[in-house]
């Protein structure tokens, strides 16, 4: 039995490596419309200039061939070297905010997961690179369209924070365009990219440098004048926080307003604080200084007033005056 191509010629004026993708592609389709009472042993791949029009004898196609096939034209896709933006060992810090369980998701799955059967990770791979392609083929801000590659990682800059995505990921680049697919899907594949910060988990948040520096400090029972009781009163560290900024253990709170409420303090109260920096505390060392007070207290006998748990000016000082009092923090 024969099968003829009566198809017209292509042409390809791209470069050798479009081309070798478009083969690839045009192969896997090909190969997955075959019926199981033919082979492939027979099928010779046509030249990069043109498809050939000639008959294609074909015989018996196994599934083993099938699947020996796709995991081959998989190799070859994963070979592009867009893939390497995917690999982010050795690159700068701004690499690290490519999150990549992210990428898979909006793709609908991890090309690497051999649990699907090779076609289906042949897809995801295809995927990925149309994907890939398209956000090169932008181009963009510090970015230089169609070159294999997904620009806009800046140096790493000892001097600025490379925790934020904005002092290690230029604003408009290909990169931050790969970010926002991430985040967006589809829809950050046309117009400006409007991602400014990737969205943080509460759990990220409390494990960043600024929460984990009060962490061990927020059950500290704290004693002061009520302002308006005119009344002693005694008060968790923690809970004049949630009082102030918002309770992000409430119950039927989603994780979404979790994060909200700690963002929220962490940029509006911690940073803030960090930044103006007090007595006996450094500025700008992603941390909340708790130096001690002068006086030594005993820590077995609670509760104890502000000016008992740390130096007055210094950054704890802050924090603590803001929590109780409303005391402004800039």
């Amino acid at each position: 039995m024969q099968r003829t191509n009566t198809a017209q010629p292509i042409h390809f004026s791209a470069s050798p490596e479009k081309q070798k993708i478009y083969l690839i592609k045009w192969s896997c389709l090909f190969m997955t419309t075959i019926r199981n009472d033919h082979s492939a042993s027979s099928f010779t791949p046509p030249p990069p200039a043109t498809i050939s029009t000639a008959p294609v004898h074909l015989g018996h196609v196994t599934s083993h061939d099938q699947d020996t096939f796709h995991l081959r034209l998989l190799k070859q896709v994963l070979e592009h070297p867009l893939f390497s933006t995917l690999d982010k060992s050795g690159k700068p810090e701004g690499a690290h905010f490519l999150d990549l369980n992210k990428f898979y998701k909006q793709l609908g799955g991890n090309w690497n997961d051999k649990s699907l059967s090779p076609l289906q990770r042949l897809s995801l791979a295809f995927k990925a690179l149309v994907v890939l392609e398209s956000i090169d083929s932008m181009g963009g801000a510090h970015s230089k369209q169609n070159d294999n590659k997904i620009d806009g990682v800046m140096r790493n800059r000892q001097t600025l924070e490379s925790r934020y995505i904005s002092n290690t990921v230029h604003a408009n680049s290909e990169f931050m365009r790969l970010l926002d697919y991430c985040e967006r899907g589809e829809e950050a594949l046309s117009g400006t990219t409007t991602l400014t910060e990737i969205p943080r988990t509460s759990e990220e948040i409390k494990n960043g440098s600024y929460y984990s520096s009060i962490k061990h400090r927020m059950n500290e029972e704290i004693e002061y004048i009520d302002p308006q009781t005119k009344k002693l009163t005694i008060i968790r560290l923690i809970d004049a926080i949630k009082a102030r900024i918002g309770d992000w253990d409430a119950t039927g709170l989603s994780k979404k307003a979790q994060a909200k409420i700690l963002d929220r303090f962490e940029k509006e109260i911690l940073i803030p604080i960090d930044k103006k920096g007090g007595t006996s505390s450094t500025a700008g060392n992603q941390e909340i200084d708790f130096p001690p007070p002068n006086r030594p207290i005993d820590r077995m006998i609670r509760p104890h007033s502000i000016d008992e748990l740390t130096l007055p000016g210094s950054e704890a000082d802050v924090l603590m005056s803001w929590a109780i009092f409303g005391d402004p923090v800039k």
